[in-house]
């Protein structure tokens, strides 16, 4: 929530401080339009859509040791069941992002101009992972083996962004430009462990977690649009979306008796780079 707060006044006073200056310039400094100036290839609304690629980050795991089993074979049985499990799963999720947006440019100068954007993609970015760890724990007599098996998914479903664009005419038909802002999106994450623990006889334990959440966070990064005409334009650009991290607790791997041994906590990162080009009409 920290980060939403702080994503979106900045964007607010960047939005309002630039409006501000516009106001003023106008008020000051420009003429009623001339014909040159209602011909303008870039000034006004536009709508267009967009698609491209998307890869957040992948999940990490981590592991505490929380048994209350009595003895020297309870104390190895919670080290080899905690040291076996993996801390990481590389789920690399990627995929297509595609969609539309709306936004309004300002020729604040003859070679700059500045705008507003927003947009909202679907997103069919996904990936998953396996991993296996093996552990073993305790003198002769009391040594327990432990392998576990850790499983991961991640998905995001879809995003949206609200941005301020600025940036300089090249020629008078391309345009280059930083922006940034607020970036929300919808995000979930699942994790599973499987585990056999040997003392000497062998038994199997499992533990998931699994988390869902619209998140907010934000965005920057630049791109390049062409004008093909008074009304068309092509753009190509990158984004890295921070949406934060999602963070969920497994269920815990617990003793034959139902004690609880191990308690696992993952982390599903979801900071994303895309790339994407997009269609625009200005009318």
């Amino acid at each position: 929530m920290r980060r939403f707060q702080y994503a979106l006044v900045t964007s607010v006073a960047a939005i309002g401080f630039a409006s501000v200056g516009f106001a003023a310039e106008m008020a000051v400094k420009v003429p009623p339009p001339s014909a040159v100036q209602a011909g303008d290839r870039w000034s006004g609304f536009y709508f267009g859509l967009n698609g491209g690629y998307g890869d957040p980050n992948g999940i990490d795991l981590s592991s505490s040791d929380s048994g209350t089993d009595n003895g020297l074979a309870g104390a190895n049985l919670r080290a080899s069941r905690t040291g076996a499990i993996p801390t990481s799963l590389k789920t690399d999720p990627n995929g297509f992002i595609g969609g539309g947006q709306l936004g309004y440019n300002w020729r604040i100068a003859p070679k700059w101009l500045f705008g507003l954007e927003t947009d909202v993609d679907y997103a069919n970015v996904r990936g998953s992972d396996n991993r296996l760890g093996t552990a073993v724990a305790g003198p002769p007599g009391t040594v327990v083996t432990s392998t576990a098996t850790a499983s991961g998914e991640q998905d995001m479903k879809w995003f949206g962004t609200l941005r301020a664009r600025l940036g300089l005419l090249a020629t008078e038909n391309l345009f280059m430009y930083g922006t940034g802002g607020l970036a929300y999106g919808n995000v979930s994450a699942s994790t599973n462990v499987s585990e056999t623990d040997c003392h000497p006889a062998c038994t199997t334990i499992t533990s998931a977690g699994a988390a869902s959440s619209t998140r907010a966070g934000w965005t920057a990064g630049g791109g390049l649009e062409w004008a093909i005409d008074r009304n068309w334009s092509v753009k190509t650009e990158y984004l890295y979306v921070h949406l934060g991290d999602l963070t969920y607790n497994n269920s815990p791997l617990t003793s034959g008796a139902g004690v609880s041994i191990v308690n696992t906590t993952s982390v599903a990162h979801f900071n994303s780079s895309i790339v994407r080009a997009g269609l625009n009409y200005r009318f």
